[in-house]
């Protein structure tokens, strides 16, 4: 049984000899066999045990401990307060709703042929046939983008969408 002095296994630890106190008060390492002097190979094995704990993960300590669960408990709360505040919102509910907007945009454009094409026979001029389609075109947007965001808490949100107005060869603002 090989004996160090706590100066000498604090070297061979390469911590301090207060670190060595420590330790041992924690209960990490073995206590001295007697004043000052520790058994090294018991004590190397405990320091080793005890890096591999705190390598995994599970460092026994109380005050880190506490530490990582007052972090983890201050981001629960700010992505709480996020959602709370409409500013965060869940995966599925942004799937939900640009699937339900897709799926509206879809039955809008492909209604479009069929609504607008008799109104095209007595167009004689590309320009008006343009100008009608644009004018249908523009409506069933606009349509759309009046379709309110509901959130699976029952809050109504003003639509994501925003369809600009259309414009002329001008750039002025069509009526």
């Amino acid at each position: 049984m090989a004996i160090a002095t706590v100066e000498s296994l604090a070297k061979l630890l390469d911590i301090t000899p207060r670190r060595i106190q420590q330790l041992v008060a924690a209960k990490v390492l073995p206590k001295p066999v007697s004043r000052g002097q520790y058994e090294i190979v018991p004590s190397v094995i405990a320091y080793i045990r005890h890096l591999r704990a705190i390598a995994h993960g599970d460092s026994g300590d109380l005050l880190v401990e506490k530490t990582r669960l007052a972090r983890a408990q201050a981001a629960k709360t700010e992505l709480e307060t996020a959602r709370l505040q409409s500013t965060l919102v869940p995966a599925v509910e942004v799937a939900r709703c640009w699937g339900a907007m897709v799926t509206a945009a879809r039955a809008k454009l492909l209604a479009l042929p069929a609504r607008t094409a008799p109104l095209l026979q007595p167009l004689s001029t590309e320009g008006a046939i343009e100008q009608l389609l644009t004018d249908r075109l523009m409506e069933a947007l606009a349509e759309l983008a009046q379709i309110p965001f509901v959130d699976s808490s029952g809050l109504d949100h003003p639509s994501p969408t925003a369809v600009a107005p259309a414009t002329n060869d001008d750039r002025e603002p069509m009526e």
